[in-house]
């Protein structure tokens, strides 16, 4: 490891990255993770023929990178560089929770991704030979069909793991058809801000690739992307669909895609017509609403949910909320600007939960070696007082009487947890208890120090276990070491579905499972050892029991989102299902079938399927590499034309450019590079531009960047840049210190050289969000340049929330210690800038939802989602008094264009302004919301 400025850097040029890799997968991966690796390997040769049949296509060489972000799961597929990216840490909450190996599930999602979005042949097999992999057609389609055909396929792999598996979704399309809200085709494409949000294109397109499956063979699957990946209209998709993917529908299914949507609403609706949410709506709030806890007549609950605020632009809020349930009160007891994590706990009058935050020293480059963890709250209800406890990478955790808090963290270097308790106290380091090979999701405890555990072995699902704390104390105490001896967690219940969402009430353990795809409250008397269910129709999870009144509440699903429901508990004695594949689903196809398991068998109870290993590679079939291999992917896999009209800032001059580029990134990312070569039609010379960046001592920050074209029409330029994250956090409060150092040479001798020395920092609180940067450009001629120069340049936004509107505040400035003039930002409603040595310049604008539209077509595709208006005011002043301001209206229409991925976003504006002299002008304008920062947008420039 290399220390830079007190932090670790996650990768070096040599020793830190390692290969194992075959002819068909080359698997990148930090050191110390080559059993993860070589399983990965494994995993992905042995399904890679089953998903290649389901896709219609194959691949060579294919990179896949295990990355370590800290306790975030996730995985992407990088189609124009052919590589793709796992990350280690596997879920254990949400649909990618029900899971029994995540490599299997991760892996075969992101590899069907990149066979499916690579797949052309014909003509644009051709473009792609010549200009890499983004004229790939399939790449084309909306993101409901790149996204369903991967959780179709992820979820092929066992009937007790992927997303078609879980039974969320079928619990949210009875939800839609009973409140009569299934959306069109075009909504499933364009997904307007309504829960699920961005999941939709998961949920609607992995169910109705299920539907297609069932009604037309999923061996049309393979024969669609071949036919529309062979097809030069199909270019033509994402403007015209009818053209494209109806046309090519047609072919395979002799339908248009429409035409097919109707279908599969009202397969979903005849298959749902008798669906009902069991039990009486407490909550009437949707999105997310979580772990309602029952405390002295009152209800404690998360909430999870976005608010438009801006013109593609949404704020999510996190809040714990206390619901008095006898006067029906709500109120907010803490806003998060950062999510939730784990789950919410109650011991003796206090509230703990935690959120997620930040942290340095991860092999990733993802995040730039940050990494995801949680900090732990404690939260007073009769003080009003919450502070934070410690932060760590917690799964789950609980408190034991006398505040000592019991947590589980994954192993490093295998499959399962540790589990620590933490004595409270200054100072105080968690003592490990216990190490197992189980993965410990969620911790009860009891009076009698019983653990009562949510854990999974691998290729397990999650079921219920006890574990004797006072037993570990003594263990402990005869000098044995827990932290080398793998324990045996007791067997309490055990299946193949998902068994979790504890709540201990006396002698009486609640519990949800999906037993048969449908999420149900349990109850297991631990007295009578016998097991009772609670619910029997909707969606029902998460529950909560109030013994005074009998009543059980819990977390059920409507269409807009989750809500917390209540019923009288009636117990009605049942066993554990025993069920060999899910009821309504097939996933028993025969090139899946896996051998015999040789690893000793569990203990289990009956009905508990473990999914077999399939068998590793040779070790002659395995070769390793290292971090060279890296370095042999920089070659470049993208090729494009260019063409630049640029126009300096007099409007003398106009240079017309055409040519060429290319583009390579490498397999980790720490390399990314542009090199752009073209003829200046009007200068009648050639031009070149070369960008390069690296993270290769992450996080520092290095790029470089040489063009001879200026805007200015200097003949050429040359910038570097260093920028080194010192601080990152999610949490509130101060959240982000970068320090930098840029220089730039220009003019057609380089004669001149600036240093710009800069810092940025942040501040991140629930409603507000700040950000200022401040920068020291200066030039010497001692130091070589033509000139002298020293200033100071300063950039700052404040956003505030209020309500569901949202106030900016912008303000950007210059103060020069030299002889040198500056032209700071035009306002609006004029058409030039002030020139300064000192000066600023400030603009306010307040946004304003006023309606939402969110209609649209197939034919053309188009969208229109949600009508803002926008108060604004914008004022600048100089060194010389000088003073100008204008105000003004903007309204924004929310525009998404092409049926591509949830369509391009085009923010569509028009705006009226009038100035000190009582001049008024009209603005419009077209843009494409990319999210461009303020400060880069209205920085000021020199003379």
């Amino acid at each position: 490891m290399i220390l830079i400025s007190g932090l670790n850097t996650t990768a070096l040029l040599y020793g830190e990255w390692k290969t194992v890799k075959n002819d068909s997968f080359t698997v990148f991966y930090p050191s110390g993770n080559e059993i993860r690796a070589l399983e990965v390997l494994g995993l992905l040769e042995f399904y890679r023929k089953t998903v290649e049949e389901l896709t219609g296509n194959s691949s060579k060489s294919l990179s896949v990178v295990l990355e370590d972000p800290g306790a975030m799961s996730n995985g992407y597929a990088d189609p124009l560089f052919h590589r793709v990216h796992l990350f280690t840490y596997p879920p254990s909450s949400g649909e990618l929770g029900f899971t029994q190996n995540w490599w299997s599930l991760v892996g075969v999602h992101e590899y069907t991704h990149l066979l499916h979005l690579t797949n052309s042949g014909g003509f644009p097999s051709f473009l792609t030979f010549l200009f890499g992999s983004y004229l790939s057609p399939n790449i084309f389609q909306p993101g409901w069909m790149s996204e369903g055909i991967a959780v179709y396929s992820e979820s092929r792999l066992s009937p007790f793991s992927g997303r078609l598996n879980d039974g969320t979704y079928d619990a949210y399309l009875g939800a839609l058809v009973r409140e009569d809200r299934f959306p069109s085709l075009v909504e499933a494409t364009y997904a307007p801000l309504s829960f699920p949000g961005g999941r939709g294109v998961y949920l609607f397109g992995g169910t109705f690739f299920d539907y297609l499956s069932g009604a037309y063979g999923e061996e049309s699957f393979s024969r669609f992307f071949k036919s529309f990946g062979s097809s030069i209209l199909s270019y033509l998709s994402p403007f015209i669909p009818a053209l494209g993917i109806d046309r090519t529908a047609g072919e395979i299914y002799g339908k248009s895609f429409p035409e097919l949507w109707k279908e599969y609403r009202a397969a979903a609706e005849e298959r749902f017509k008798d669906s009902y949410q069991e039990g009486e709506p407490v909550t009437d709030h949707g999105w997310y609403v979580e772990d309602p806890l029952v405390l002295d007549g009152k209800l404690f609950f998360k909430r999870s949910y976005p608010v438009k605020t801006a013109s593609f632009l949404e704020r999510w809020r996190y809040e714990l909320i206390e619901l008095d349930l006898y006067t029906g009160k709500e109120s907010t007891l803490v806003s998060s600007p950062s999510p939730f994590t784990s789950r919410l706990v109650s011991r003796e009058g206090k509230l703990y939960y935690a959120t997620l935050d930040l942290k340095p020293g991860f092999a990733n480059y993802q995040y730039n070696s940050y990494g995801f963890c949680s900090v732990l709250h404690e939260y007073d209800p009769a003080a009003g007082r919450d502070r934070s406890v410690f932060r760590e990478l917690i799964r789950g955790f609980t408190v034991i009487t006398g505040g000592e808090i019991l947590f589980s963290r994954d192993r490093e270097d295998t499959f399962g947890s540790r589990l620590y308790r933490l004595k409270r106290g200054d100072g105080e380091t968690p003592e490990l208890l216990f190490e197992t090979d189980y993965l410990i999701r969620e911790i009860l405890a009891d009076e009698n120090g019983l653990l009562y555990l949510s854990a999974r072995r691998d290729r397990q699902s999650f079921s219920l276990y006890t574990l004797d704390l006072n037993g570990l104390d003594l263990r402990a105490r005869t000098g044995r070491s827990p932290d080398r001896e793998s324990g045996t967690l007791n067997p309490l219940l055990e299946s193949s579905y998902s068994e979790g969402g504890l709540y201990l009430s006396g002698e009486k353990l609640f519990f949800s499972a999906n037993y048969g795809g449908i999420y149900s409250i349990f109850c297991y008397d631990l007295e009578e050892n016998r097991l009772s269910g609670l619910t029997d129709s909707g969606y029902a999870s998460s529950p909560a029991y109030d013994r005074e009144s009998g009543r059980l509440y819990f977390v059920g699903l409507g269409s807009e989102g989750y809500d917390i429901y209540r019923k009288k508990a009636r117990f009605q004695e049942t066993q554990v299902p025993d069920y060999t594949a899910h009821p309504d689903r097939d996933n028993t196809s025969p090139a899946f079938s896996l051998p015999a398991d040789p690893q000793p068998a569990y203990s289990l109870s009956a009905g508990t399927q473990p999914v077999a290993v399939p068998p590793g590679l040779p070790e002659n079939e395995i070769r390793r590499g290292g971090y060279f291999d890296n370095l042999l992917t920089l070659f470049p896999k993208v090729f494009y034309p260019v063409f630049s009209a640029v126009i300096t800032p007099d409007f003398s001059l106009v240079d017309i450019m055409a040519g060429a580029g290319i583009m390579g990134v490498s397999a980790l990312g720490d390399f990314q590079y542009t090199f752009d070569g073209m003829y200046n039609f009007t200068g009648k010379r050639p031009e070149v531009e070369f960008s390069l960046n690296t993270l290769v001592l992450s996080p520092l920050l290095f790029s470089v960047r040489f063009s001879t074209m200026g805007w200015n029409s200097l003949e050429a330029a040359l910038e570097a840049a260093l920028e080194l994250p010192l601080y990152k956090s999610l949490s509130a409060g101060f959240s982000s210190l970068s320090l930098g150092l840029s220089g730039e040479l220009f003019r057609d001798d380089f004669s001149r050289k600036q240093i710009e020395p800069f810092f940025k920092t942040g501040f991140l609180y629930p409603y507000l969000q700040l950000s200022i940067f401040f920068g020291f450009p200066f030039e010497r001629k001692e130091l070589g340049s033509s000139m002298d120069l020293f200033a100071l340049v300063l950039g700052t936004i404040l956003t505030k929330q209020l309500w569901n509107t949202e106030v900016k505040l912008g303000m950007t400035g210059v103060y020069d210690l030299g002889a040198s003039y500056w032209v700071l930002p035009v306002l609006r409603g004029y058409g030039t800038g002030l020139i300064c040595r000192a000066g600023a310049v400030l603009s306010l604008d307040y946004s304003i939802p006023l309606f939402k539209i969110r209609k649209g077509l197939w034919n053309p595709a188009l969208f229109l989602g949600d009508f803002f208006i926008n108060p604004f005011f914008d004022f600048a002043l100089n060194d010389n008094l000088e003073y100008r301001f204008a105000g003004g209206l903007e309204i924004h229409q929310e525009i998404k264009g092409l049926a591509l991925a949830a369509g391009v976003p085009i923010d569509l504006s028009a705006g009226v302004a009038v100035n000190r002299e009582g001049v008024w002008s009209l603005r419009f304008a077209l843009r494409a919301a990319v999210g461009e920062g303020f400060f880069s947008r209205n920085k000021p420039r020199r003379m």
